[in-house]
Parts: C-alpha cells; sequence; structure tokens
C-alpha cells in the first residue's frame, strides 16, 4: 500500500488576521526577508518587546514568559543560591533565564551582574544538586526573581481550520490572539510526518505513531515491509507509518502499518533498483500487516515563494492548510541558496534563518583532531548544513561536501566533547589520557564551514 495525495498549487499564504491578533501589551511580530512574511513570535513591551511564548508558569498558569538562552545553575553546593549559564552562541539579548521547578512549572529570572566561577552546581529532578564543569567562553550573571504574575495570562481553545483538524487558540487577557498545536476530530494532538521537503511531497497528521524506515521485506518482489526493533523492545500492536528511500537523503511515504510478530527470514532488499536476498538485519525483526489510513488526515507539501526562501505548508484533505509544518511553530522556511530547511532566530548579526536543530559532527578524520568530517549517517531530512560541535557545544555551522569514503573516526575526549568516563564505558576499557582518540571508522563527508552572514536575513515588523 503506498500512500497517495493530490498535488496542488503553490500560494503565497499568510496566516489570517482570525489567527494572529495583538493586545495591548503582547504585539505580534513578523520577519520580512526577500518578498517573504512569517509570523516570528509575540513581544512583550512590558519587558522591553522581548519575545515570549506561552507556558505554564511557577504559579500554575499559562502565561507568556521570555524566550530564555540561559540555563539556571548554582553558586553553592547546595543549590540554593542561582546563576544564570549562557552556552555561546549568545543571543543579543541575554536578560532571561528560566528554571522548571518539578511539576509546578517554569520560574523565570532576569539577568544582572557578569560572575565568574569554574565550577558550578546543577539541581536534578530528584533533588540532588551535582557539580558542573564551566566551560571557556561560557557565561554566568547573577538573578533575581521575576514574580509569575508580573507575565501576562492566557486562556486556551480550540478553533476548526478543516473538517477533521483544529488548532489550539490562546486568548491573552490583554486581547492578543495566537495559534498554537495542533489536534484532530478526536482531540488528539497531531503533527505532519513529513519524510520529504521537496514540493509535492505527501505527508500524514497523526500522533503515537513509530516512524519506520523500510530496510527490508519479506518477500522477493521487495513489496512487503518487515518493521526492525531494537532488540528486546515491545512493539507488537503499535501503528507505524513506513517511508522508502526516494533519493540521497529524501522519502517518500510507504504506507501505514500494524507490527505484529516476530519474523524468521528470509530477507528481502533493494539494490540498484533491483529486489535480491539479503542477511538478517540488526535488531529484532516484526511481521506486519496494512493498517486503514482513512483514519489519518493526509497532505501535500506546498512551497511558498520569496526571493531566496520558501515557506513550508501543508494542504490538507480535510481542506485545512496547516502552516505548522515541523514542531508547531509558523516560521518553517527553506534555504533554496543552502538548501536547508531554517527558522529566523536572532544571531549577533541580526535575525537569520538557521537551520533549527541539525544534527552535528564532534569528529575528526585525523590523530590531532584538526579535520574535521561528518559521518555520511548525519544526512537529514531537508538539511544540508549541520552545526559543527564537539560534544554538545556549538561552535558554528557547516555545509556537506563530498562524500570521503570509510575511514577512521576521531573525537576529542574531556574537552568540551565526550568525556572521557562515558569514552571508557562504550569501549569496556578502564583508562585513557583526554585528548583526540579514535572512537571507530565509517563513511564520512567532508564539511565546509559557514559564517553566521551565509544565512539569509530578515527585517523584523511589530504591528
Amino acid at each position: 500500500m503506498r500512500a497517495t495525495v493530490m498535488l496542488v498549487l503553490a500560494c503565497a499564504c499568510q496566516p489570517s488576521p482570525r489567527e494572529l491578533r495583538s493586545g495591548t501589551r503582547l504585539k505580534v511580530e513578523w520577519i520580512e526577508s526577500g518578498g517573504m512574511k512569517v509570523f516570528y513570535s509575540l513581544a512583550d513591551t512590558a519587558f522591553d518587546g522581548h519575545r515570549c511564548s506561552y507556558s505554564v508558569a511557577s504559579d500554575g498558569r499559562y502565561r507568556c514568559l521570555p524566550h530564555t538562552a540561559g540555563a539556571i545553575v548554582f553558586r553553592d553546593d547546595t543549590c540554593t543560591d542561582p546563576l544564570a549559564h549562557f552556552e555561546p552562541p549568545f543571543p543579543r539579548d541575554t536578560a532571561f533565564a528560566a528554571d522548571f521547578e518539578g511539576w509546578t512549572g517554569w520560574a523565570t529570572y532576569a539577568t544582572r551582574d557578569e560572575v565568574q566561577a569554574p565550577v558550578v552546581y546543577r539541581k536534578w529532578s530528584d533533588g540532588t544538586c551535582d557539580d558542573e564543569r564551566v566551560f571557556g567562553g561560557d557565561r554566568l550573571f547573577t538573578v533575581t526573581a521575576i514574580p509569575a504574575d508580573r507575565f501576562v495570562a492566557g486562556q486556551r481553545g480550540t478553533m476548526a481550520i478543516g473538517k477533521r483538524l483544529q488548532r489550539v487558540v490562546t486568548e491573552g487577557e490583554d486581547g492578543s490572539r495566537i495559534l498554537e498545536e495542533t489536534y484532530d476530530e478526536r482531540n488528539r494532538r497531531v503533527w505532519p510526518y513529513l519524510p520529504s521537503v521537496s514540493e509535492g511531497a505527501a505527508a500524514a497528521w497523526a500522533s503515537e505513531l513509530a516512524y519506520a524506515s523500510v530496510d527490508r521485506y519479506a518477500d522477493p518482489a521487495c513489496e512487503v515491509p518487515l518493521y526492525i526493533a531494537g532488540t528486546g523492545a515491545a512493539v507488537e500492536g503499535k501503528r507505524a507509518l513506513f517511508t522508502v528511500a526516494d533519493g540521497a537523503c529524501e522519502r517518500a511515504l510507504f504506507g501505514l502499518y500494524v507490527v505484529e510478530g516476530a519474523y524468521d527470514g528470509p530477507f528481502f532488499g533493494l539494490e540498484d533498483g533491483a529486489c535480491v536476498e539479503r542477511p538478517r538485519p540488526n535488531g529484532d525483526p516484526h511481521s506486519v500487516r496494512a493498517a486503514d489510513a482513512s483514519e489519518l488526515v493526509w497532505g501535500t507539501l506546498r512551497w511558498a515563494r520569496g526571493d531566496r526562501l520558501a515557506r513550508l505548508e501543508l494542504v490538507n484533505d480535510d481542506g485545512s492548510v496547516g502552516p505548522d509544518v515541523f514542531n508547531g511553530r509558523y516560521n518553517t522556511l527553506f534555504d533554496t541558496v543552502l538548501g536547508t530547511t531554517c527558522a529566523f532566530q536572532e544571531t549577533p548579526t541580526g535575525d537569520r534563518c538557521v537551520p533549527r536543530d541539525p544534527p552535528g559532527r564532534g569528529y575528526y578524520s585525523d590523530d590531532k583532531c584538526t579535520v574535521g568530517m561528518s559521518p555520511a549517517s548525519q544526512c537529514r531530512l531537508g538539511e544540508s548544513v549541520g552545526r559543527d560541535r564537539s560534544g554538545a557545544r556549538f561552535t558554528g555551522y557547516f555545509r556537506y561536501g563530498e562524500p570521503l569514503g570509510r575511514m577512521p573516526w576521531f573525537a576529542k575526549m574531556g574537552e568540551g566533547s565526550l568525556p572521557a568516563d562515558i569514552y571508557l564505558a562504550m569501549h569496556g576499557t578502564e583508562t585513557a589520557t583526554p585528548g583526540c582518540l579514535g572512537i571507530g571508522e565509517g563513511e564520512a563527508v567532508a564539511i565546509e564551514p559557514l559564517a553566521i552572514e551565509d544565512f539569509a536575513l530578515g527585517t523584523r515588523v511589530r504591528e
């Protein structure tokens, strides 16, 4: 069963006025760039126009809380003296930090004076307080807690956008209005499963689906897919949306299935377009049966084009148009110059359309850890750009280059990258000198560093 949907023509549609509305305090902000206009954020004029979005505050109410790039850590080993901790890249405004206080909600802090501390402490959900290293380039600030009632409260409701899909509407107490998550007619939160960002690509709106890439089949015609689960995973009875390869890093929807019992061969797969017998894959293979795909809302991707950027929208078979293609956000775009999905964010050189959450490398092709490369397996949906990082630490962006073939992989250990103790546990050894260590080998691609100025620049406009 291969999923099919009707193609539609693209248009430069915007969110309608009934969806977005400024209030007396919260103002709708847009980004304009090369003929493209997209929703950016709400701006709280009581806090110098700082961006905010709705979340549960520390008083348990739904409020428009400031966007924060900083996390709360502590100066003391009892976790009572809070500091704001910022990692690079820094936003232009480091005015706020936040801390999730158990099930109560988010507590917001205003930053004050910058301080220095070689070690800080982090409080975990179980109440323990552990030390944490501060790396060069990080910044620490003293903070003052902001009472939750200083932020605008909102009331959530729903609005039908099609015959089956509806959107959450949040009405601010100041008269502002914003649309958020998408739900189906059964009041289940749904999001689009989109295996390709090419115009005309099919997508499906659903919740709680496994998203499986077809690698093995049960028949010599490669028409009956198998579900390959992680070893020991309980997957029987789960629904899975299958995709198949449709070019480099591009995939197409194959169909909706229900996972059944364990399967024990034979196994087949596609090689150069031919269906041939293949070895047993890693993991636990399972048989599947076709499911009724009519329970899902299906959509077709279209691009609303500007000079450089294209906005990604879904035209759905229930008559709705879904602007929130990824992660419930309005501002998902495609950069036709760099060939990557992006969203506008504050940077030191203005509001630029940068990749939302691209894969990172942290790997090198030499034993001195000086020549960067990326594993070929990190090619992702709609992304020709990755985050250049060491471990979890951001250091810049890069563009994928030419294949390098199979080669050794190296990474920095104990220097802000993969910690040495994790490396030792992975490799079953007891000692290792922090530095540049081999972590294996595999297919790799070259990378080309990108400057922040290489990304599309936008102009912010407030209603």
